[in-house]
């Protein structure tokens, strides 16, 4: 088991992370490991390092280390994740590899080293998604297959948690600091509000989430999908966490075949709102996005959001996320109008349902009594 007990900086281990020394890690958390080379992926964003290396006999590796205390913290619960999820592969559960690590190394200096065998296949590209006559079939069942598995897969890592009710909400808070730090469009402000007050949107069964899916999560071979990486985000919660991002693709046959390959590939189809929800979780994306700006004080980022907020919301005007969420009377005709207008009770009408037995006051003396005291 990967330990966690340690603390850095960023400016402390990168410079600390070059290639040459991730190789050399690699071969003291590997017994009997030679390498010969560099190789692709070389990356390095800010929170996790990586380099590819070869070895004497031509194997491919990846060597990773975190370069932040929170990509740290996570690794351990990410490693039993991955392991699980590699048993899960090897019995047919899953029909794709994960980067399980067979290694893993630390300095005195707390670098800390993992790494794991090279994946199989090519970096998945929305080009390969849009032209795939394949690729989005296989995209739905291997996403099936992972929110397949039983929930006792999160349990066992000590990943987040979370139930549809918390799912729901985490989203309101989301919504809610998203209007503290601007002024979202009314519109979208109503859209998103009448649609997270709407429990019936919100029944599901939390499955095993990868939580933060896009094409460069997947590696795919021969038109389908090989391998899935990029773990960090994984927890128990609302499986249209994983759809949203391809499901508001805008290519209508690619999502109509990665849909309808997902739902024949799960067990329980009684999410009636998944599509939906996936939608919300793609605009409420947005607001996501302009916290992490606001957050990182990155003017650039908010004014990112703030845009694609603002085309957003032209872009949906006031139509409602769900149908059922529509005031009916916005496609009334004049007709239909003047027949409301009529059954409006009118001043006599209600003057004529009163009691007539009823007490009276008399407003005269009233007045009259009033002004007396004045006086």
């Amino acid at each position: 088991m990967v330990s966690c007990a340690y603390s850095f900086t960023v400016e402390d281990v990168t410079s600390r992370v070059s290639p040459l020394i991730l190789a050399a890690h690699a071969a003291a958390a590997i017994p009997g490991l030679q390498v010969e080379g560099l190789c692709p992926p070389q990356s390095n964003d800010g929170s996790m390092a990586r380099q590819g290396i070869v070895d004497s006999e031509g194997n491919r590796w990846v060597v990773c280390t975190p370069l932040t205390d929170v990509a740290g913290v996570g690794i351990e619960a990410q490693t039993t994740l991955l392991h699980i999820l590699r048993q899960a592969h090897q019995v047919g559960r899953l029909p794709f590899d994960v980067p399980a690590p067979v290694g893993h190394s630390r300095d005195r200096a707390k670098l800390h080293v993992i790494v794991h065998r090279h994946l199989r296949g090519n970096e998945l590209t929305w080009e390969e998604i849009d032209n795939s006559p394949t690729l989005p079939g296989s995209l739905g069942r291997a996403i099936a297959a992972l929110h397949e598995l039983p929930p006792a897969v999160i349990e066992r890592t000590g990943l987040p948690m979370y139930s549809a009710q918390e799912c729901r909400e985490r989203l309101v808070g989301l919504l809610d600091a998203g209007a503290s730090a601007w002024t979202i469009p009314p519109n979208l402000y109503e859209r998103w509000e009448m649609a997270l007050d709407d429990a019936t949107l919100f029944r599901f069964t939390p499955t095993p989430v990868h939580g933060d899916m896009g094409p460069d999560s997947f590696m795919v071979s021969n038109g389908v999908i090989s391998a899935l990486a990029a773990f960090a985000s994984a927890h128990l919660g609302d499986p249209a966490e994983d759809l949203a991002w391809l499901t508001t693709s805008g290519n209508d046959a690619v999502v109509k075949a990665f849909v309808e390959s997902y739902l024949a590939a799960r067990s329980d189809n009684s999410d009636m709102h998944l599509i939906a929800r996936a939608q919300l979780l793609s605009e409420l994306a947005l607001v996501r996005w302009l916290l992490h700006g606001v957050r990182a004080k990155d003017s650039t980022i908010v004014k990112d959001a703030q845009t694609m907020l603002t085309e957003l919301s032209e872009s949906v005007g006031d139509e409602p996320l769900l149908d059922s969420h529509r005031d009916k009377r916005a496609d009334w005709t004049e007709a239909q109008w003047e027949e409301e207008a009529e059954k409006a009770p009118v001043s006599l009408d209600v003057i004529d349902g009163l009691d007539p037995n009823a007490p009276t006051i008399d407003l005269s003396n009233v007045v009259g009594n009033v002004s007396e005291e004045e006086d």
